[in-house]
């Protein structure tokens, strides 16, 4: 919206212009009646030079002096406004083109983000899977833990249980001993 109401109003600039220009028209239109009419008395104050006829030429001659100045000095405006208009031209064709190229880095640039936006969303999903599968193989190293303690306390107390019956054989064994032992020394047997 900025750039078509500057737009908008750099165009006003050159219709207010215009319309400054043509009301110059009238000048150098009274300027060429007023350089004839001088050209003409100048021919016909040849013919007869009389006083009067001389004090006329001389102030037609200042009116031509004073219309010439003018038209000089509007055709300096003139060209200057002309200058004026080619560089405003020039400013406008470059920040068109400035605006075009800021445009097209606009869109690459929203492009980018979302693109990375989506490769984001990729690489979060992504990690939101491997967290549920740490998760998951976290509680199974867990269960297989628990399941290997249990397994190896099942085991301990059976090992225990089997030492105490071995032990408990043992015992047995060396009484059984110590008593055949005894009894044969003692001739029971």
């Amino acid at each position: 919206m900025e750039f078509n109401s500057w737009k908008t109003s750099f165009f006003q600039r050159l219709v207010d212009r215009d319309d400054v220009e043509s009301k110059f028209d009238d000048f150098i239109h009274s300027y060429s009646q007023i350089a004839k009419r001088a050209l003409d008395a100048e021919q016909k104050s040849l013919d007869t030079q009389s006083p009067e006829k001389v004090d006329k030429i001389q102030l037609l001659e200042q009116q031509l002096a004073n219309n010439t100045d003018t038209i000089y000095t509007l055709t300096q405006k003139h060209d200057t406004l002309k200058t004026i208009t080619l560089q405003d031209k020039e400013r406008i064709s470059a920040l068109e083109k400035e605006l075009a190229h800021c445009q097209r880095m606009l869109e690459d640039y929203r492009n980018e983000t979302i693109k990375k936006s989506g490769e984001l969303q990729l690489v979060q999903d992504d990690m939101l899977v491997l967290q549920l599968s740490l998760n998951v193989a976290e509680s199974k190293a867990r269960k297989l833990e628990d399941e290997n303690a249990n397994l190896v306390d099942r085991w301990m107390r059976k090992v225990a249980e089997e030492a105490d019956k071995m032990n408990d054989a043992n015992a047995f064994l060396k009484r059984y001993v110590l008593i055949r032992i005894f009894c044969a020394i003692s001739g029971f047997f």
